[in-house]
């Protein structure tokens, strides 16, 4: 799970550059700025669960089918998707979304221990940040984190 989180630090870190950059240009001067990287890292949580919440209420108001597992189009309107366990479904239906999300990839010669080398899964769950950090990958979820 990496949008939703990276986009919501994201918003943040925009909120925080405007503040800094923005306001003296409408003649508005402000005093020391400071992050609260708790806040900042809840209000990230909260986003994230607000936005899984509704989701999950919009599928279920919908009538909408979820099945989790790995998915196969086998042809138009008919998908085989395999569970957790190995079981294997085929589903046949008008519509089909098939949401591929992502996950990070290994990169030979990075080996990753979740300190020194970490993902986007473990950088949007930081609590506290590095005064530098370099981001290797050209992903949506590594430019927006590049941005923060």
């Amino acid at each position: 799970m990496g949008c939703i989180p990276s986009k919501a630090l994201l918003d943040s870190s925009e909120e925080y550059h405007k503040v800094l950059h923005k306001l003296d240009v409408h003649g508005i001067t402000v005093g020391k700025v400071e992050v609260d990287h708790g806040k900042l890292m809840n209000r990230k949580e909260q986003i994230v669960k607000d936005v899984t919440e509704g989701v999950d209420f919009l599928i279920g108001k919908n009538k909408i089918k979820r099945y989790e597992g790995f998915g196969k189009v086998l042809s138009a309107g008919k998908v085989e998707v395999a569970s957790s366990g190995g079981d294997k479904e085929v589903i046949n239906a008008k519509h089909i979304v098939v949401a591929t999300g992502s996950v990070p990839i290994d990169i030979p010669g990075l080996t990753v221990d979740g300190k020194n080398i970490i993902t986007s899964d473990h950088a949007i769950e930081l609590r506290k940040l590095p005064k530098k950090m370099i981001i290797i990958g050209a992903g949506v979820i590594g430019l927006e984190l590049g941005s923060v």
